[in-house]
């Protein structure tokens, strides 16, 4: 590979097929099909609240959002992303 180019993320289908309630993988998010996202990348948390990547990263060094690690890559759980919207954004 060379500098500066990447390569697209491979969809997470070892967790997908590893859990039986997850249906899908859409947008490189595992899917739940009644009820959303089970996970969320960065970048999707950073379009969703209107937020830079960096500032969710920001988030993650100062403890107030917990990511889950697949393999290199980190996810946020829905509950995670539930609870930190509930905190900072005052949602129920």
């Amino acid at each position: 590979m060379t500098r500066g180019t990447s390569t697209p993320a491979k969809p997470l289908t070892a967790a997908v097929t590893a859990k039986p309630s997850l249906d899908d993988v859409e947008d490189g998010a595992l899917v739940n099909a009644t009820t959303g996202p089970a996970f969320f990348t960065a970048p999707q948390l950073a379009e969703r609240w209107g937020l830079s990547t960096r500032q969710i990263y920001r988030f993650i060094k100062a403890e107030k959002l917990t990511p889950t690690r697949f393999g290199r890559s980190l996810r946020f759980s829905a509950q995670e992303v539930a609870r930190f919207e509930a905190g900072r954004f005052g949602i129920k």
